[in-house]
């Protein structure tokens, strides 16, 4: 082969690859903390994805809460049954009675109550308890449509609200198209407050930790890193797999498609 076909072989090759793959580790990164605030300075709710139970996120999103209200942040929605806001308000008011809040088992842990003593102290932003009461768990209004109704309450009775809603990851989707054999389809929080408040600006944050390089190209590209990273999700990432979307039964989308941004530890 003449070193003319070569460097030819070499240029057709490079153009076959995926934008995707040419993404790296240096490309437009952000450290998170900083990250968020632009996004509350630029939208009315920013939607910060957990997962539960990790000492690593809370310990960030107790660091977070005492920043906030330098962003105008006014209210803090959490996934928390509503019909627990009573507890929630006598607490921040009296510092007691944090023991007597129920939780989600899925997210109670020390680190997680230790938040609202973090909220307390900052005296920033409102703690709103937002998630769907267990007793009306049987009815017919699904847990995204009650966090909807909760935050819209909280909007339209707060012209100037600037909200940040700490929730699951799967809730911070902005689109649920469900597989033909899911029963009782839903839609995403963002989807029914867009339905009911068009004009609201919304912004969805996932946070990857301990993902699968497997299931996770994200996790592969950037966990390696030291710390935490924070990156905007656009056509770069175009079929690139998001493995927070692995348990759930929706049809396939772009990672974009779902959400804004990532923060991947």
């Amino acid at each position: 082969m003449t070193t003319l076909k070569f460097i030819l072989l070499i240029i057709t090759v490079a153009t076959l690859i995926p934008l995707a793959t040419s993404v790296t580790a240096s490309d437009n990164l952000f450290p998170p903390a900083d990250y968020l605030h632009s996004k509350l300075q630029q939208n009315d709710i920013v939607f910060l994805g957990t997962t539960h139970k990790k000492p690593e996120i809370l310990g960030f999103i107790a660091e977070l809460i005492p920043t906030l209200e330098k962003y105008r942040v006014s209210h803090v929605g959490l996934e928390i049954p509503s019909d627990q806001q009573e507890k929630i308000d006598v607490f921040m008011k009296t510092g007691d009675g944090l023991d007597s809040i129920k939780f989600h088992t899925q997210i109670n842990s020390p680190e997680y109550r230790h938040l609202f003593q973090v909220f307390r102290k900052s005296g920033g932003p409102i703690p709103v308890a937002i998630d769907l009461p267990s007793s009306m768990y049987k009815g017919t209004v699904s847990r995204d449509e009650w966090m909807a109704r909760s935050l819209l309450i909280v909007m339209n009775r707060n012209p100037s609200a600037k909200m940040l809603v700490i929730v699951g990851s799967l809730h911070t989707l902005k689109k649920l198209e469900w597989e033909d054999q899911v029963p009782n389809k839903h839609q995403s929080i963002r989807e029914y407050i867009t339905r009911d408040r068009p004009s609201t600006r919304m912004w969805s944050v996932g946070q990857m930790i301990d993902g699968n390089p497997d299931e996770c190209d994200f996790t592969r590209e950037f966990s390696s890193l030291p710390g935490a990273v924070a990156l905007d999700l656009d056509d770069r990432y175009r079929g690139w797999k998001m493995g927070l979307t692995a348990p759930i039964a929706i049809v396939p989308a772009e990672c974009f498609e779902l959400v804004d941004g990532l923060i991947v530890y």
